[in-house]
């Protein structure tokens, strides 16, 4: 399976942005990871 090429880079770079869409504080975001994590 394959990134999303378009919002994973987003995401993980800036992911005050992934919370700000879902209406949830940007400070939650300092202490999340994103990661493309795949399981066979």
């Amino acid at each position: 399976m394959r990134s999303d090429t378009l919002f994973y880079p987003l995401f993980k770079e800036f992911p005050g942005v992934f919370f700000e869409l879902l209406g949830l504080e940007e400070e939650e975001a300092r202490a999340y990871s994103f990661a493309s994590v795949e399981v066979k």
